[in-house]
């Protein structure tokens, strides 16, 4: 469409002020963009795709507490197998373990010849009203290492 009067182009400007400017070409004819029927097409475009986004963003921070929480059962079990490895005993070693690991993880030790086995079970429980929906995820990690060798070892 072209513009060739002074008219058209004021009448134009004045639509585009008032924010009734249509995209895609001008009224009538075969050239799209015709009687309005595209105004509420972004509302309803954004409407449609904020549930998604916002529920994309929620399992997104899930997925990150999980990774948190094998991490912190990975240095749990970390911890307390380089107690024992040290000389330190079970008890002690296991204190230290729940210390860095998840909030009612369960630690397990035991040694077979020089080598320390620690076991470390946690479940990690959705607590909050955001992540309700969601299932509780058992996490489980293991480490071992040999004992260092005590004074009666060392040649």
């Amino acid at each position: 469409m072209k513009l060739n009067s002074r008219s058209e182009t004021v009448g134009h400007l004045w639509a585009r002020r008032r924010g009734q400017v249509r995209l895609g070409g001008g009224g009538g004819g075969g050239g799209g963009g015709g009687g309005g029927s595209e105004g509420g097409t972004v509302t309803v475009e954004l409407a449609m795709v904020l549930p998604v986004l916002m529920a994309t963003i929620v399992a997104g921070l899930w997925a990150v507490g999980l990774v948190i929480s094998n991490i912190r059962c990975v240095d749990g079990a970390r911890d307390a197998a380089r107690a024992v490895a040290r000389g330190e005993s079970a008890q002690t070693a296991q204190q230290l373990g729940l210390r860095a690991a998840p909030s009612g993880a369960a630690i397990e030790i035991s040694r077979d010849g020089p080598d320390v086995r620690v076991v470390v079970t946690a479940k990690v429980d959705p607590k909050s009203a955001v992540f309700g929906g969601f299932p509780t995820v058992p996490i489980t990690c293991h480490a071992t290492i040999q004992a260092e060798p005590t004074e009666t070892q060392v040649p």
